[in-house]
């Protein structure tokens, strides 16, 4: 779901959520401030992003390289079902996309 707003009336991330409920599962790009579980992404290509280290909301990271110390499970970015896999096992929603495919 994409709608325009005008930069004035853009609305706070709660209310967006409402207007969208019941759904199960919101995945947002951005609010990297607000206290939601978060999947940080890494690019070897952009250094210097990382959140992971001092934000507790960060439950994995998605990078394109391998990352050594860190609290959090680090997923291939190029590996769309495992990190799928990964966020439904999370939330707990439904069987795992490999299970679906058997």
């Amino acid at each position: 779901l994409i709608t325009e707003t005008e930069p004035a009336a853009e609305p706070s991330l709660d209310e967006i959520l409402r207007m969208m409920a019941p759904a199960d599962l919101v995945i947002v790009e951005g609010y990297k401030a607000h206290p939601i579980p978060k999947l940080e992404v890494r690019r070897q290509a952009a250094p210097g992003t990382e959140l992971a280290d001092g934000d507790p909301d960060v439950i994995a990271i998605a990078a394109d390289y391998a990352i050594a110390d860190t609290p959090v499970p680090v997923l291939p970015l190029g590996e769309v079902i495992e990190i799928a896999d990964f966020i439904m096992h999370r939330i707990g929603l439904g069987q795992a996309v490999e299970e679906r495919e058997r």
